[in-house]
């Protein structure tokens, strides 16, 4: 599908390649407001630059600090221009997955992560022999069927954790403490509160 058809955004491909590679529940975050997280799933964060520049460091310090609050997940960003070599070498040390999207709607990876992420369509395999992580980035195995990720009351605990999180920064801003970077954290609390709710609706509605 042509980049510049009416349908087509980069999110979207970056959705859709994440389900054929691992991720069936990657969706796309519209909120109307633009964190370093545009695509979720239950074990991947996703990030998608469509600057006509190379991506440069700063957008993946953005994107592995707004999904703190997901240890164990991987972290993959999507670009339509290529990566800077500080990008690179932020990526190899902090263990993000680099991809390219292609104007035609093709991902192509961009990096040692990225290759073995593109080499697992069923999240099993190649997914296993990434390379080392820093251990706090560290991805955790992939959930056997019928686990715990696929029951409505995680999601809403998970939605629940987030409102939480994202109340507490409110506490913190009426207390004038870092309020730029507090109001950043606290709107991508929320918006995975919301992901998390309809995630687990969705569930609800396919087991009955």
């Amino acid at each position: 599908m042509s980049a510049f058809g009416p349908s087509w955004t980069a999110e979207d491909a970056a959705a859709d390649w994440m389900r054929r590679h691992g991720f069936p529940d990657a969706t796309v975050m519209n909120g109307g407001v633009d964190t370093g997280v545009h695509v979720i799933a239950s074990r991947a964060v996703a990030q998608v630059r469509t600057s006509f520049t190379p991506v440069g460091a700063e957008d993946l310090v953005r994107l592995v600090r707004d999904s703190r609050g997901m240890p164990g997940c991987h972290r993959i960003l999507f670009s339509l221009s290529g990566y800077s070599e500080a990008a690179r070498a932020y990526a190899e040390e902090h263990g993000v997955a680099l991809l390219i999207v292609g104007r035609n709607g093709s991902v192509v990876p961009a990096n040692a992560w990225g290759e073995n992420l593109s080499g697992s369509r069923f999240g099993g395999g190649p997914l296993a022999m990434r390379p080392q992580a820093p251990a706090a980035l560290a991805a955790p195995m992939a959930p056997a069927r019928g686990s715990g990720w696929k029951h409505p009351v995680t999601w809403y605990a998970i939605g629940g954790f987030s409102l939480a999180v994202a109340i507490a920064g409110a506490s913190n801003i009426s207390k004038g403490e870092d309020v730029a970077a507090t109001i950043g954290v606290m709107l991508f609390f929320v918006i995975l509160a919301w992901v998390s709710f309809r995630y687990a609706r969705g569930l609800e509605r396919r087991r009955r």
